[in-house]
């Protein structure tokens, strides 16, 4: 299901951000030396937004609490990503009883933890992805 609802939110934004550049990316670790193995995992973002001078990178999540590693994991995307503008990232989680919308500033880079309330209609979920 997690899948399906990436696909979804990916395809989702490619249909209604005409001004934007809507992908999945590999984001390069930036080293200081090339190591001579292959133990670095590879980083694939799920969504990124790309627009004039800003970026968004998307992590779709799902749970109903903010885990460590994923919030290790957009910090990473972000922090290496070689987008010369403004780069935030987002975790976003499906749900069915809440809201969240938190902000963190995070050394120069404002990180977004949101949800989409997947039982409402589909007019609400389109305003609130386009948020």
């Amino acid at each position: 299901m997690a899948k399906l609802y990436e696909k979804f939110v990916l395809n989702f934004y490619k249909r209604e951000l005409t001004g934007y550049k809507v992908y999945s990316f590999i984001i390069d670790w930036q080293l200081d030396e090339l190591p001579g193995d292959n133990l670095l995992p590879i980083m694939r973002t799920d969504i990124e937004l790309e627009g004039f001078n800003r970026k968004v990178i998307i992590d779709i999540g799902e749970t109903k609490t903010l885990i460590s590693t994923n919030l290790y994991q957009i910090f990473a995307y972000v922090k290496n990503s070689k987008f010369n503008g403004k780069v935030s990232g987002m975790l976003l989680y499906p749900t069915v009883d809440y809201e969240l919308d938190q902000k963190y500033k995070m050394a120069g880079n404002d990180i977004y933890i949101n949800t989409v309330n997947l039982g409402l209609s589909f007019d609400e979920i389109k305003s609130r992805l386009l948020q």
